[in-house]
């Protein structure tokens, strides 16, 4: 996605670290400005992995949640830009990753300046 996991993936790429990527749906880049496909295509070509979560090329809000369900479902643990909202996606996975205990490290805080 663009934004948090974009920049996620930035720094991984800077510092080193090994990073999967996980796709909700093939060409779900088709709709994103043409700059963040580019770094998109760029950052597909140094993950460790690439997992498409659905064969579809057909968006829904639904491919997303599954995306989240099974990043989680393969983590030690979680990074999230979480403002505690009670709906949305990331509310959804830090929820989720809860339920299954998988620790979650919430760098909200800190980014917003509160901290």
């Amino acid at each position: 996605a663009i934004g948090w996991d974009q920049a996620v993936a930035d720094a991984c790429i800077e510092l080193k670290i090994p990073f999967d990527v996980y796709v909700p749906m093939r060409g779900q880049e088709k709709p994103w400005p043409h700059d963040a496909q580019v770094a998109y295509q760029l950052q597909l070509l140094e993950a460790r992995r690439i997992v498409i979560v659905t064969d579809t090329e057909v968006y829904n809000s639904t491919l997303m949640e599954l995306r989240n369900r099974a990043m989680i479902k393969d983590s030690d643990a979680i990074l999230a830009l979480y403002n505690g909202a009670s709906y949305g996606g990331t509310a959804n996975a830090v929820h989720y990753a809860k339920e299954q205990n998988i620790p979650v490290y919430n760098v909200y805080r800190l980014w917003a300046g509160l901290e």
